[in-house]
């Protein structure tokens, strides 16, 4: 039997060798000796995995054909030896000391997931703008947090391998918003969470380059709503479907329901039915203004007056940034 190592990090690439050698970099200043690096090549065409390889000799390989990002972080967390996990996609980076502090603390507390601040790192071409660091605890136990939407990156979490294949990992049923799904489902079976303060992720978002992590912003919100539906079943069957536990999922699709509006109106109908039923006096965040609407003119009419105000906006600084239409 394979002796157990302190932490596993297990990375999921499809078509990721532009982050590879800068991935390479931060993984030499953030990983011990005793830390394993699992690398799951998703099908990938690109030649990722030959060189991740010639960057990380020493890491465990893993080849799938393309499965999606969930199977990836599964097929890693499978092979594991660690008993942290850390997942890290290819185009972000983690701290020096993230894994060694997270387990330490982690080991402390009995926790089963931790998590700490993390920075938005925006890429428009050659320029580079740092974000403030978002270094906050979730505002309520995790349940109503996760469903009332704070969020951090996947990667500021470290997470037991016991948990993490307690809840059956990743769904890879979901395209989209299978770190949502999964956070939630660890803590709807009641695993322990706890908060470490620092800075100890960054999030790259490439305004020039697709994520290849999301899919059409349709399967998106579907899968967010889903991921909510599952969250609510799941609740129900072991009686812990608090009042305070649906207001916060009908937050969570609220937010779905503004974002499909403009793709569906009667998915957007359809899903504020859900919010109204989980909450009758739901009252929606935002604005005094829209909040003020949808009490006086209902939720449809004021998200109508919402999207035509966002698009003159829009295309009033368009033209602004155009320098007008004369010469």
């Amino acid at each position: 039997m394979e002796p157990v190592i302190p932490a596993s990090i297990v990375i999921p690439c499809y078509n990721g060798s532009r982050t590879l050698t800068s991935l390479a970099r931060c993984l030499r200043g953030a990983v011990g000796e005793d830390t394993e690096i699992i690398f799951v090549d998703d099908g990938s065409t690109d030649g990722s995995e030959r060189l991740f390889a010639s960057l990380v000799p020493g890491a465990t390989v893993v080849r799938q054909g393309n499965s999606g990002l969930a199977a990836a972080r599964n097929a890693g967390a499978r092979v594991a030896r660690g008993e942290f996990l850390q997942f890290l996609d290819v185009d972000d980076t983690i701290g020096q000391g993230k894994i060694k502090d997270q387990i330490s603390f982690a080991l402390k507390e009995h926790l089963d997931v931790v998590y700490s601040g993390w920075q938005m790192v925006v890429v428009n071409d050659e320029a580079v703008l740092r974000e403030p660091v978002c270094d906050a605890p979730m505002p309520c136990e995790p349940v109503r947090a996760l469903m009332g939407g704070w969020w951090v990156p996947f990667h500021s979490y470290l997470i037991t391998r016991e948990a993490y294949l307690g809840v059956n990992g990743s769904d890879d049923t979901l395209v989209n918003a299978q770190d949502f799904d999964l956070m939630l489902r660890l803590a709807i079976a009641g695993k322990k969470f706890g908060y470490l303060a620092g800075h100890y992720a960054d999030y790259f978002r490439y305004t020039s380059v697709k994520s290849l992590a999301r899919g059409p912003r349709q399967r998106y919100w579907h899968d967010c709503q889903r991921a909510v539906e599952k969250g609510l079943e799941m609740l129900r069957c072991r009686g812990e479907l608090s009042k305070e536990r649906k207001a916060a999922a009908a937050r969570k699709l609220h937010e779905v329901a503004r974002s499909v509006y403009s793709i569906d109106r009667k998915w957007f109908g359809d899903v504020m039915e859900r919010v109204l039923a989980l909450d009758p006096k739901f009252s929606p965040p935002g604005s005094v203004g829209y909040r003020v609407g949808a009490k006086l003119l209902g939720f449809e009419r004021v998200e109508r007056l919402a999207q035509r105000t966002r698009g003159f906006r829009r295309r009033r600084e368009s033209f602004s940034a155009g320098g007008g239409s004369g010469s």
